[in-house]
């Protein structure tokens, strides 16, 4: 199977690196401002807003990091590219 995800080259992460990494993140960015306006909508300041959408970004962030874990090579920290 290939990697939808693959490691960085600076730093500790992934970046995506077929169609169904950019899926994922482009559901994860969705989904996290879907819950900032759902959010900012009914709230009349921004603190409030951002702790009522703590708890999602919290379970999206878990999610897609599971995700990556699984579907990508294994991080680790790297401060310059491969020879």
């Amino acid at each position: 199977m290939k990697h939808w995800f693959k490691r960085k080259d600076y730093g500790w992460g992934w970046k995506p690196a077929t169609w169904q990494g950019k899926l994922i993140l482009g559901l994860w960015v969705i989904g996290m401002y879907y819950f900032y306006a759902i959010a900012n909508r009914f709230s009349n300041d921004l603190s409030n807003t951002l702790y009522q959408v703590l708890h999602p970004w919290t379970l999206f962030t878990f999610i897609i990091w599971i995700i990556c874990w699984y579907t990508g090579d294994h991080p680790r920290w790297q401060w310059e590219k491969k020879k």
